[in-house]
This record gives C-alpha cells, sequence and structure tokens, in this order.
C-alpha cells in the first residue's frame, strides 16, 4: 500500500474503510455490495474502525524501533491477503475462514495482524486480512509475499488448511497463461463494477491479481486455462537426440587389456626393434628385385590367385619409415622352405625305390 509513484493513493486506513464497509460510496446502487447481506459480515481480528487499525501499526513500529519519520514516504505500509470460495460453495465458511486466519498468526506472528474481516455481502464470501510487513524491527515490504515465498506460501496453506477442507490444488500456469488470465479477472472485475476497484486497496489488489490470478479467478468464476502442451518445431524434431534404448547404451567398444586398436598391429610381448636392427629400406627393395619371378603357368593369364595380406601379419621390422608402406621381406617364408623339403624328399624316395626294384629284376 503506497501513495506514490503515479499510483492510486492508497493507505491502511481506506484498505480498512473498505474492510469495515465504513465508505458510503461504497453503498451506491452501482455498487456491488448487497447491505441487506452486510449484517453476515464477521470482524474476526483488530481494533473495530479504521483509524484504530492504523494507530494499530504506528505503535507496533515504534514499539520494535521503527523510526516512521525515516522511512521512504512510499514504504509498503501493509500486506493485504484474501483467502475465497465459490458462490456456490458448500464448505462451512465460518470454520474455513477462523481457519484462515489462525494460520496467518502461525506463518507471521499474531501481534502482526492489524484487522481480519469476512464479506458476505458480495458475489463470493472472502476475507481480508492485513498484515504489518515487520519482519526482525524491520519493514520489509511487499518481499514478504515476493513471488518465490508467494509459491511456499501456497503449498503450505494447501498442506495446512486447504486440504482438510477438501480443496483442490490449482494447476501451475505458465508465464503467457498468468498474463491472460489475470487480464481475464480484471475484465470481470470491470464488468460487475467490483467496488474493490474504487477502493483504496484497489493499487495492492491489482498487483496481487497480476502476480498471482489463480485465487481471484476461482473467486470470480473465471475458468483456469490448463497449461498447453508445447509443440516441437521441425528444427525441435531434426536437432533432437531422440530416446536411447538399450542397444544405444551398450554401442561401443568393451575395454579389453590384450586389445590393440593401432593399425600397425604389434603384439604387446614384442619388443620395439631399434633403428641399427631394423634393415634399410634400399636393401628390402633391392633384395626384392633381385629374386627369380616365378615361372609362369599356362592359366597365368587368365586364373590368378590373390592372397589377402593384413597388416597384423607383416613383422615390425617390415615397415617403411621413408615409403610410408609395408616391404615384403627377402627371406622365403618358412611354409614354402618346408614344401621345398619335403618335395625333395619323396624324390629321393622315389629313385630309391626304383633302383631296388631293377636289381631285383637282374
Amino acid at each position: 500500500m503506497s501513495t506514490r509513484g503515479g499510483r492510486k493513493p492508497s493507505s491502511i486506513v481506506m484498505a480498512a474503510r473498505h474492510n469495515m464497509r465504513a465508505s458510503q460510496n461504497e453503498r451506491g446502487a452501482r455498487a456491488n455490495i448487497d447491505p441487506a447481506l452486510s449484517h453476515l459480515n464477521q470482524h474476526l481480528r483488530g481494533p473495530s474502525t479504521p483509524d484504530t487499525v492504523a494507530a494499530l501499526a504506528l505503535s507496533t513500529m515504534a514499539a520494535a524501533g521503527v523510526a516512521v519519520d525515516k522511512l521512504r514516504k512510499d514504504y509498503a505500509q501493509a500486506v493485504e491477503l484474501l483467502f475465497s470460495l465459490p458462490p456456490d460453495t458448500q464448505i462451512d465458511t465460518g470454520r474455513y475462514f477462523v481457519a484462515c486466519v489462525e494460520w496467518v498468526e502461525r506463518r507471521f506472528g499474531a501481534g502482526h495482524i492489524l484487522s481480519a474481516d469476512v464479506h458476505h455481502d458480495e458475489a463470493a464470501p472472502h476475507c481480508h486480512v492485513l498484515v504489518l510487513p515487520l519482519v526482525d524491527g524491520r519493514m520489509v515490504g511487499s518481499a514478504l509475499v515476493a513471488r518465490a515465498e508467494l509459491a511456499k506460501m501456497r503449498d503450505a496453506f494447501y498442506r495446512e488448511v486447504g486440504r482438510s477442507f477438501g480443496l483442490k490444488k490449482a494447476a501451475r500456469i505458465d508465464g503467457t497463461s498468468r498474463a491472460a488470465l489475470a487480464a481475464a479477472v480484471l475484465q470481470r472485475l470491470n464488468a460487475i463494477s467490483d467496488p474493490i476497484m474504487r477502493s483504496g486497496a484497489w493499487a495492492a489488489a491489482r498487483g496481487a491479481i497480476e502476480r498471482d490470478p489463480e485465487p481471484f479467478a476461482q473467486a470470480l468464476g473465471v475458468e483456469v486455462a490448463k497449461p498447453s502442451k508445447k509443440l516441437r518445431t521441425m528444427a525441435d524434431v531434426f536437432t533432437s537426440k531422440g530416446k536411447k534404448t538399450a542397444e544405444d547404451r551398450n554401442l561401443g567398444f568393451k575395454p579389453q587389456k590384450d586389445r590393440n586398436l593401432s593399425c600397425v598391429g604389434f603384439a604387446p610381448s614384442q619388443a620395439p626393434i631399434s633403428p641399427a636392427e631394423r634393415p634399410s629400406c634400399e636393401a628390402q627393395v633391392r633384395a626384392a628385385d633381385d629374386a627369380p619371378a616365378p615361372a609362369p603357368t599356362p592359366d597365368d593369364d587368365h586364373d590368378q590367385t590373390f592372397a589377402r595380406i593384413r597388416d597384423d601379419d607383416m613383422a615390425a621390422g617390415q615397415w617403411c619409415e621413408e615409403l610410408g608402406e609395408w616391404v615384403p621381406s627377402s627371406e622365403k617364408p618358412k611354409g614354402t622352405q618346408r614344401a621345398a623339403a619335403d618335395g625333395w624328399v619323396a624324390d629321393a624316395l622315389a629313385a630309391r625305390g626304383q633302383r631296388g626294384w631293377e636289381v631285383m629284376r637282374m
């Protein structure tokens, strides 16, 4: 509640005059207050007149050591909490609003409640509670109901009060939906010419509506839009990583101690060859060139057999760093020498057998 900054003048006295039905201009023909039902209103806490409510605020601040004359001219004099129910509610309003006020006392302290008034002469039953924003000897203003604190308060109120009366927790809405809902609430108040718009507490009430319009929407019967699911664009679809399956999570190499991922293929137990022991590339090339070419067979031109040699099958000393490639060894493979030896033995045995046969014939 403030009186500066281009806002509509508001003070504790003005708010208390509305809550206690002390303003005659709110009882006109265009007012939303039914004087025939005003006798049903209840005064639950605080002094009985607007002026004594303001005096209680000043005396409480003075007792806490707050120098009122040193505060800003537009300091927040009070915070107003509004508890409301739908017009067709089946809840016992007397028990419910008493429970609401007791909850405020537990949360902010009984000595900080300036007034609490229940209204039954408007469209929906509701309760106004004026709280002095005094914390540890300091006036904290609207920080008492900041957005983060307001969310905690709403959750705590539902757990401690609302759930026991069968109320349901309102769904959370995003920023765009909140702004649209606040505009709908303000439009409804304007359409029914609600007297709160002409009240001295209108500036504070409008700020509360814009911060959290859901309670006001429920009290006025304005439908609360459900949060819409955000649709994915084509860019989101094509750039999405998608959901990982069990098969995707198992991709990759399993760690093996004896596995070598090098293209050279050194065996783990093979010691590296020193440069002195490594044959030169020129000697290996010359030896390969001097080796006699195998005799061609009649079918060489048409039926050639190609053997694939892997890097793992080559010896470490056959790699030429100058040429950047593998160089065949000048030594014949052990398999070729073994085959030649087996052929020589077979020829010798055959010749000996032939000679023995000729001796026996003689």
